[in-house]
């Protein structure tokens, strides 16, 4: 939203999917620099989340040795052997 909201306020007209719009509003320099800003702070933070996420689960892989890494990766997490079902005497 903020990225749209910065192409808004620079006065310019703007693709989204298959439509095109003209400028919505006026050039607004104060406004497209404040929505710019929390654009450029949002990316960075997402991207610092995405790094610390994948170090501390490697962290975890190598260092503490334990099955977090495998947790986070259903895909490739072992299958518990079946439980021993007790037979019942007849």
């Amino acid at each position: 939203m903020t990225g749209m909201l910065t192409t808004i306020f620079a006065g310019r007209p703007f693709a989204l999917f298959l439509w095109r719009f003209p400028p919505l509003a006026v050039r607004d320099e104060a406004l497209r620099a404040a929505f710019h800003l929390s654009h450029e702070l949002g990316a960075w933070t997402l991207a610092i989340l995405i790094a610390g996420h994948a170090a501390t689960a490697l962290f975890h892989h190598f260092v503490v040795r334990d099955d977090v890494l495998a947790c986070m990766a259903p895909v490739t997490r072992r299958h518990a052997p079946a439980k021993a079902t007790i037979s019942q005497p007849n």
